[in-house]
């Protein structure tokens, strides 16, 4: 057996060792769900978020789902436009409510904070 071979089984040894290693200390993200309610224009507003914990303990959303009773045709554009808002700030505190849509738009951001309160 001469020297190549050897380094080359060290190699390998390693290697395997090391993704052994990953596989049993990765955790991995716990996503964990949960619901948001608040009064909007015409009714009820239901979100349900889907968030995880960075390794900070931080709270970071990944996804939103909504239910309501306002007009769709006003009210689903609003909802998109701070649930865009809520994944690229991270924060709750920094919602910009949507002009010409006040109620459907604090209901949303109420329901929103509800949701992610609870997550922490």
């Amino acid at each position: 057996m001469n020297r190549i071979d050897i380094i080359r089984k060290i190699c390998v040894i390693l290697f395997v060792t090391t993704g052994i290693l990953c596989l049993f200390f990765y955790k991995g993200e716990n996503y964990q769900v949960y619901k948001g309610y608040s009064e909007g224009y015409d009714g009820m507003i239901e979100v349900e978020v889907t968030v995880w914990h960075n390794r900070k303990g931080e709270v970071r959303v990944k996804d939103v789902k909504y239910t309501h009773e306002d007009t769709p045709e006003l009210a689903n554009p609003v909802f998109d436009n701070i649930i865009g808002q809520l994944k690229s700030k991270q924060d709750i505190k920094k919602l910009d409510i949507v002009a010409g849509a006040t109620y459907t738009s604090t209901g949303c951001i109420e329901a929103l904070k509800y949701a992610v309160e609870s997550a922490k």
